[in-house]
């Protein structure tokens, strides 16, 4: 179960969530992700056991991931950015809300982006590095 505490208004209240139970865990899932290629990162595993990864090299190495609150895709992404990380590829993170990501602050081989101007983004997507504002 989860708790919010909503203090504000006229009438404060707790909502209480029932959570789901997190699926039992596989020792092969271990094995499966070991085993994938570099440039495939293993998101999960869908229906009768098949392995559901993201081929970067068939189509193009950018990746999209979409959905409502709650449904996972921070989750998705950090599972995506481990597995690159662990085959030695840069990640680049890109926290716009500047609180979504903070795991990736520090970490060696990472560059966390919190605050992203148009200018620097667009020297980004050339392949250039972005200017550091002057003090």
């Amino acid at each position: 179960m989860t708790f919010s505490w909503h203090p504000g208004g006229r009438t404060p209240y707790v909502r209480v969530k029932k959570t789901r139970k997190p699926p039992a865990r596989d020792p092969k899932v271990r094995e499966i992700v070991v085993g994938a290629k570099e440039s495939a990162p293993v998101i999960g595993i869908g229906s009768a056991g098949r392995i559901i990864a993201v081929d970067l090299d068939a189509t193009s190495p950018h990746i999209l991931v979409n959905g409502a609150p709650g449904g996972g895709k921070s989750v998705t992404l950090r599972r995506i950015a481990c597995q690159m990380l662990h085959n030695g590829s840069l990640v680049f993170v890109l926290d716009t809300k500047r609180i979504s990501h903070p795991w990736a602050s520090g970490l060696p081989g990472v560059t966390y982006c919190r605050d992203i101007h148009p200018r620097p983004a667009r020297r980004l997507r050339q392949g250039r590095p972005a200017p550091y504002p002057r003090r």
